[in-house]
Order: structure tokens, then sequence, then C-alpha cells
């Protein structure tokens, strides 16, 4: 029997548990949500541990006159702390702070660390400027968040970055 050269090639599906390279389980639904948790809530923290309580000495004075403008340097001089410490943790490990906590890290399918170029870029600093968009940017997000309710645990992001994330330990008598 002869091969029909009009019937279209049967689709194949690129991941699957099966073709996976990278063996540890996937990150639980429960472990991404709560790195990312923890991710937005350190640098609120930061700024409001500033404002509430700690005083940088060298600005105490300004601040006691009610120098805004230094208070909002200051926040801002932590918030790239916080930016430039995830950033380090990106380059090295493939994980954010809130990754590191929870045990989990961003990876390729074929068990790579993947470029710090792709994780900045199109996992986070992508959707971060969608954000900035009125209404479209909002939706997007949603749209973003809402594809890791697919059978395969990734965001949007983790599908245009190639990236999967896995725990850095497998957790003992869990099934992925």
């Amino acid at each position: 029997m002869e091969r029909d050269p009009y019937t279209p090639p049967a689709a194949v599906d690129i991941e699957t548990e099966e073709t996976r390279a990278e063996t540890r389980p996937l990150a639980t639904l429960g472990q991404r949500f709560f790195a990312s948790l923890l991710d937005g809530l350190i640098p609120l923290g930061l700024v409001l541990l500033f404002i509430f309580g700690l005083r940088v000495p060298l600005l105490s004075e300004a601040l006691e006159s009610k120098d805004y403008i230094s208070e909002m340097i200051t926040s801002a001089a932590l918030y790239i702390l916080f930016l430039a410490l995830n950033f380090y943790l990106i380059h090295t490990r493939s994980q954010t702070i809130g990754k590191l906590a929870l045990g989990i890290q961003v990876s390729t399918v074929s068990g790579k660390s993947p470029s710090t170029t792709i994780q900045v870029g199109i996992r986070y600093a992508f959707f971060i400027f969608c954000d900035a968009i009125p209404v479209i940017g909002s939706v997007l997000s949603l749209v973003n968040i809402l594809f890791i309710f697919g059978a395969k645990r990734k965001c949007l992001h983790d599908y245009l970055a190639g990236t999967i994330v896995v725990q850095t330990t497998p957790e003992q008598g869990t099934e992925s």
C-alpha cells in the first residue's frame, strides 16, 4: 500500500514526559504560586521596612524634614539591590529569591540552564513591559498565568522561552 502524498504529517508533541530529557519533577502549582508571591512581596517589604522602620543614618536629617525625594531615592536603591540579587541568582542558578526559597528552578526541556538573556528578556522583561500597556497588558498577563493550568504546568512565558520549572530536590512521595 502506497502512502498518500496529500496526507498531512502526524503531529509530534516535542515535549512529553517520555521525550523530556529533564528528569526532575515539575514544580507544583503551589510552589510556583508561592515563589512568585514571595518575589513580589520582598521588594514591597523592603520599601515598607524603610518607610516605617529603618532610616538610613546618612539620610536621617533629610527624612526628618520630610524630604520625600530622599525616601524615593532610597526606596529605588533598595529595589535595584533586590533586582541585582535576583539577576545574579538567575544568571548563576536559574532561580529568583522566591524560587530558591521554594526549591524550584528554571530549566530547558533538555535539562540545561537557559541563558540569562532568555530568562530575563522573555520570561520577565517582556511581560513587565506588556503590563504597562493599558487593558491589553492586563489581559496578556492573565492569559500568561492561566496557561499554567494546562497539562504541562507551563505559563505562556515558559512556552515562549522554551523553559520549564522543575524541583531542585524531588519531594518524597510526590508524583508529577
